[in-house]
């Protein structure tokens, strides 16, 4: 047991905080255009037929991973501003929490289109 729970602990070192926050960013960001695009392409057009996946459920699964995406994210926020990493300067706070708002705000609009998509 201690011997998974030492390899787990080095696996999550492994990672430079910075680079895994930047990469988590990037993922985020990523994947909610795709899911905005997929959404898009699920409607009927005049080119022909709409995607055998409902939007419903497209929006439904994109919304659940974003969130899951950005609790990820917001771990890493936390090891990169957090604690004795707090930035020192009024505009670096203020840049941190800008992130933090900008981590939250995608699954928020994800979750959003998800209800509308799913009140019809």
């Amino acid at each position: 047991m201690l011997q998974h729970l030492a390899a787990a602990q080095a696996a999550t070192q492994a990672f430079d905080p910075h680079e895994l926050f930047t990469s988590l960013l990037t993922v985020e960001g990523l994947f909610f255009a795709a899911t905005s695009i997929a959404i898009g392409f699920t409607g009927s057009s005049q080119f022909g037929p709409a995607m055998s996946l409902s939007p419903r459920a497209l929006a439904n699964c994109s919304a659940a991973m974003l969130a899951i995406i950005a609790i990820a994210t917001v771990v890493a926020w936390s090891g990169v501003f957090a604690g004795s990493h707090w930035p020192p300067s009024c505009d670096a706070r203020f840049a941190a929490v800008a992130l933090l708002f900008a981590i939250a705000a995608q699954p928020a609009i994800s979750v959003a289109v998800a209800i509308g998509i799913w009140r019809g």
